[in-house]
């Protein structure tokens, strides 16, 4: 079970990953920037969604060492 929701976890990590990447290279394709608010409050906090999952896979492959 725990490798399938590794890969569920990659995937959706990926999946989330892919549309911010891409609005990222839209609003950087030409400088100085022209968007609007919403698309700079976007900008700015739309990239905790993929590290989310991305954090939740790392704390998951993470192993711990007892002392």
């Amino acid at each position: 079970m725990k490798n399938r929701t590794d890969k569920i976890l990659l995937a959706v990590f990926l999946l989330t990953l892919a549309p911010y990447a891409a609005f990222f290279a839209y609003c950087f394709s030409e400088l100085p920037l022209s968007i609007t608010p919403p698309q700079q409050a976007l900008l700015l906090y739309s990239h905790s969604i993929p590290m989310f999952f991305l954090q939740l896979l790392l704390c998951r492959k993470g192993e711990t060492r007892n002392a």
